[in-house]
C-alpha cells in the first residue's frame, strides 16, 4: 500500500498529469532546444491523492489507493465465437488456445465496491454494474483469459479499470434480482429459475441473455484462467500518437477469492451492431452453459508481464 506523498517528485514516462493553459502556450512558441530545463522539471507535487483529480486534503480523488474489496452476484454465458474474429481481437504478445479455439464468457456483474473505510454504506457511489467479454488465449503457452470488452456505469469502476488494464467504457447493465422471499416478482435461485441481463450504451442495446437454471456448481465456470489486460495510456503530443507512454500487458491477482451460491444451466445469448462498437463482431456461433452465482475478492496488486516492471 502506498502512502499519498509516495514519489510526488519522479513523474516519468507514465505521467498523465497535463500542463495547463500556460504550459501549452509556451510549448507551442518555444523548441524544444531552447527550453531552459528549470522549467521543465516537475517539482515535488504538495496535492494529495491516489488518482486524479489531486487535491489539498487527497479526498477527491476518484480512486483511493488499495485495498479494493469487492463481491458481486454474476450472470453469465458460455459461447463460441469463430476462430478468426477470436483471434483478431487478440493483442500482440498473446495467441488463440488451439485446444479452445473461440471459446468465451459474457459476463453481467452487479457489484458493491468498499476500500478501507467501509464505502458500501453509501450505495450511490459503491454500487455498480458491469459487463465483459473474456475470450480464452494462450500468454507464453499457458491459458489465459483475456478481456477485449468491458462496460461499466460508475466513474470510479471505469477508472479502476483503466489502472490495471481492464478497457472498460460507460454503458447501463441490468440483470434480474432474486431476493430471499417468494413472490410472483422473483426467480427462485435453484432449478428452473429464468435469469435476464442485458448491455446498452449510447442508447443502443449491445447485448442481451437470458438462463434458466437446472443444478448447483461448486464454482464459477469463468473463473478457472487468469485474466489479462492490456495498460495502454497514449502520447497527446503531434508526431508521436502511435507511440504510446504505457504500452504493457498485466495479469489481473484476485487476492482471497471466494464464490458461492453456483447455478448452471441453459442459455442465450445475443450480441447486436452498433455505431463505434465491436463487440458483435464476436460473432456467437452457439452458446453452452448459462449460469448464476456470487463471488468476491480484494485487489492489492497487479502482475506486470511485459513492459519495464514486468517480472
Amino acid at each position: 500500500m502506498s502512502d499519498a506523498n509516495t514519489g510526488r517528485g519522479e513523474i516519468g514516462r507514465r505521467s498523465l498529469i497535463a500542463g495547463g493553459i500556460a504550459a501549452v502556450t509556451t510549448a507551442a512558441v518555444v523548441s524544444p532546444a531552447a527550453a531552459d530545463p528549470a522549467t521543465t522539471t516537475q517539482p515535488t507535487e504538495k496535492l494529495l491523492g491516489y488518482s486524479l483529480p489531486l487535491s489539498a486534503k487527497g479526498t477527491a480523488n476518484i480512486v483511493s489507493e488499495p485495498p479494493w474489496h469487492y463481491a458481486g452476484d454474476v450472470v453469465g454465458v458460455e459461447f463460441w465465437t469463430t476462430p478468426t474474429a477470436a483471434e483478431a481481437a487478440l493483442p500482440a504478445g498473446l495467441t488463440p488456445d488451439p485446444n479452445t479455439s473461440g471459446h468465451a464468457y459474457a459476463l453481467f456483474i452487479d457489484w458493491q465496491f468498499s476500500g478501507s473505510h467501509q464505502e458500501y454504506l453509501d450505495p450511490v457511489r459503491s454500487q455498480y454494474s458491469e459487463f465483459l467479454v473474456l475470450l480464452d488465449a494462450q500468454f507464453q503457452g499457458r491459458p489465459v483469459a483475456w478481456c477485449p470488452f468491458i462496460w461499466v456505469d460508475n466513474d470510479a469502476a471505469l477508472a479502476r479499470g483503466w489502472f490495471q488494464g481492464f478497457p472498460k467504457k460507460l454503458g447501463a447493465i441490468r440483470q434480474t434480482r432474486a431476493f430471499s422471499v417468494p413472490g410472483q416478482a422473483s426467480p427462485v435461485v435453484g432449478p428452473g429459475g429464468q435469469f435476464g441481463a442485458s448491455l446498452s450504451a449510447a442508447g443502443r442495446r449491445l447485448a442481451e441473455a437470458q438462463i434458466t437454471l437446472q443444478s448447483p456448481s461448486s464454482t464459477l465456470p469463468a473463473l478457472g484462467r487468469p485474466i489479462v489486460n492490456l495498460r495502454h495510456f497514449p502520447r497527446l503530443i503531434a508526431g508521436q500518437y502511435d507511440n504510446p507512454d504505457v504500452h504493457e500487458l498485466t495479469q489481473s491477482v484476485l487476492d482471497t477469492p471466494v464464490v458461492g451460491n453456483n447455478w448452471t444451466g441453459t442459455s442465450t445469448l445475443n450480441f447486436f451492431a452498433a455505431p463505434g462498437e465491436e463487440l458483435a463482431d464476436l460473432t456467437i456461433v452457439r452458446t453452452g452453459a448459462g449460469f448464476r452465482g456470487s463471488l468476491s475478492y480484494t485487489v492489492t496488486t497487479l502482475k506486470m508481464l511485459t513492459g519495464p516492471d514486468a517480472g
